[in-house]
């Protein structure tokens, strides 16, 4: 008994076809690997700039810490020189010293008030209007991050995001270069086929390179 053609397979024209949608999905397993090699190379950029800022977030928080430090040190050195000024200034006003000894008196309340006020310039404005406390320091040091966040891009946390998204995207890639050659190897199976079952095997080829295609653009080139 002769055979059909369903029993031969694919005839010239459909194994044209097979051919052409298996060399498609050869140049979209290519699409993905440089897709995906732009998104590893986009996240490592982003993972870099996130270190970067990083590390001037940490050297900007690091200094304000010394200046409040500084400061802080400075108010108690001002404080402790406007006591002595006092008592000195309160002792020679009394009228027990005399001589050489009350002269010395005015002269150091005069010296303990001059560098109180030489080294109270050193001092922050908000530690010098809140004090040495604890918490003071606390709210100037926020104050000052805050400040410096205002004025400069020191937030990693979108570079951060922006990493894990190239990533993702480059982990799809792969996956739909893998469905790429999937759909290839179902085409193949098509192609070989002497039966008919090669159109169940082309059929689904076919929709595997149209919805591998679709997802790829949309994810190779989406933002």
């Amino acid at each position: 008994m002769p055979a059909t053609r369903a029993d031969r397979g694919p005839g010239p024209r459909p194994r044209l076809t097979i051919a052409i949608l298996i060399a498609v999905t050869s140049v979209l397993a290519g699409f993905a690997t440089w897709r995906s090699d732009v998104a590893d190379r986009a996240r490592s950029d982003a993972l870099n700039a996130a270190d970067v800022q990083t590390r001037q977030r940490q050297g900007v928080i690091e200094e304000i810490d010394a200046d409040l430090n500084d400061s802080r040190i400075t108010l108690v050195r001002v404080r402790v020189d406007d006591r002595r000024a006092r008592a000195l200034g309160a002792e020679a006003r009394s009228g027990r010293l005399t001589g050489d000894t009350g002269r010395r008196a005015r002269a150091l309340t005069a010296g303990y008030t001059a560098m109180a006020s030489v080294i109270r310039e050193r001092i922050d404005p908000d530690v010098l209007a809140g004090g040495a406390t604890p918490r003071a320091f606390k709210r100037a040091r926020d104050l000052h991050i805050e400040t410096a966040l205002a004025r400069a891009d020191l937030d990693p946390t979108p570079e951060i995001k922006q990493a894990a998204d190239h990533n993702r995207r480059a982990d799809d890639l792969r996956e739909l270069g893998v469905a790429a050659l999937v759909a290839a190897l179902v085409l193949t199976c098509a192609e070989v086929s002497r039966t008919g079952w090669y159109r169940l095997f082309l059929a689904v080829g076919i929709l595997g390179v149209l919805v591998t295609t679709a997802l790829m653009i949309s994810v190779g080139f989406g933002a």
